[in-house]
C-alpha cells in the first residue's frame, strides 16, 4: 500500500513538472501568456497652453509636454490631441521654457484636431525661450513610425523638427516650420527645419493639406548622408520622399524675403 502512494505521488509530481514545463515552453497555445504585451493605445489631449508641470506626472489632458511625458511611459502607439481653450480658430502659442523631452514611443501629433482648424495650422510652439542648443520635435529611434502634423514651430535656437537615426516610416506633414501661421512671417528655427537622419520617412504629400511650409531657417531641410562603402562602391543609405512642400532659397545674399539660406539633400 504505501508503494502504491508513493507512486501516486511520484505521478503527480511528474505531471506538475511536465505541466509547467509546457506552459514555459509554448505560450502562444494558452490564452493567458507571460510574455508581456504593449500597452492598448491610448488619446492623449492637450488642453492648457502652458509649458508647465502637472499635479500628476502622467496626466492625460494637460500641458503638452506633460503629455508627451505620459505618452513616453505607455508602451506602443498612442495619440496627441488639441482642445486648448481660449475662442476657437484662435492661433494658441506654446512658449517653451527648456526642450521638449525626446519621442520615444510612436504617437500620432496631429496638430488639426484644434477646434477651429480649417487648413491653416492652430498650434504654435515657441523655442524663443528653450535655450539655444533646444530643437522642437525629435523622434527618437524607438518611436519609427510617427506622424507630425499640422503644427506651427519655429525660434528654436537648433532645429524644429528631427528625426533621429534607427527611425523610419515617419510622416511630416501640413506644417509651418520657420514662419507663422499665416507662412508670411519669418520665425525661423537657427539651424534646419527639418533634419532627417533616418531611411523610409515622408514629407509633404499631394493635396494641400499635406503641404509643409518650410521657411526662414538656416536650412529648410537636412537629409543626413550615411554612407556605406561595399567593395570601394559608395551606396547613400538613405530613401526619403520629400514630395510637393513649399520650400524657397535664397537667391542673393541680399536678399531679405522668407527664405530658407539653403536645402541640403
Amino acid at each position: 500500500m504505501t508503494n502504491n502512494r508513493n507512486l501516486k505521488k511520484h505521478s503527480i509530481g511528474l505531471l506538475v513538472v511536465m505541466a509547467v514545463v509546457g506552459w514555459l515552453t509554448l505560450p502562444d497555445r494558452f490564452p493567458v501568456s507571460l510574455r508581456p504585451t504593449a500597452s492598448a493605445a491610448v488619446t492623449f489631449t492637450v488642453t492648457e497652453a502652458g509649458d508647465s508641470g502637472c499635479p500628476n506626472p502622467l496626466h492625460r489632458n494637460c500641458t503638452l509636454r506633460q503629455v508627451i511625458i505620459a505618452a513616453n511611459a505607455n508602451p506602443g502607439f498612442d495619440n496627441i490631441r488639441f482642445q486648448i481653450t481660449g475662442g476657437s480658430g484662435s492661433v494658441k502659442t506654446i512658449s517653451l521654457q527648456s526642450e521638449l523631452p525626446p519621442i520615444t514611443e510612436a504617437v500620432s501629433i496631429d496638430g488639426t484636431s484644434q477646434p477651429g482648424y480649417v487648413g491653416q495650422p492652430l498650434v504654435e510652439l515657441n523655442g524663443a525661450g528653450a535655450g539655444t542648443d533646444a530643437s522642437g520635435l525629435t523622434i527618437a529611434s524607438s518611436a519609427a513610425g510617427s506622424t507630425v502634423r499640422g503644427m506651427i514651430i519655429n525660434r528654436f535656437g537648433k532645429d524644429g523638427i528631427t528625426l533621429l537615426p534607427g527611425t523610419g516610416f515617419n510622416v511630416v506633414q501640413g506644417n509651418h516650420i520657420g514662419t507663422d501661421a499665416t507662412g508670411n512671417t519669418d520665425l525661423g528655427n537657427g539651424l534646419v527645419g527639418v533634419r532627417v537622419r533616418s531611411s523610409d520617412n515622408l514629407i509633404g504629400g499631394n493635396i494641400p493639406e499635406d503641404r509643409n511650409v518650410i521657411s526662414g531657417n538656416n536650412v529648410g531641410v537636412m537629409i543626413g548622408s550615411l554612407l556605406v562603402f561595399v567593395l570601394g562602391t559608395t551606396l547613400v543609405a538613405y530613401s526619403v520622399v520629400l514630395y510637393r512642400n513649399f520650400l524657397k532659397v535664397h537667391e542673393t545674399e541680399f536678399d531679405t524675403a522668407l527664405y530658407n539660406y539653403s536645402i541640403d539633400i
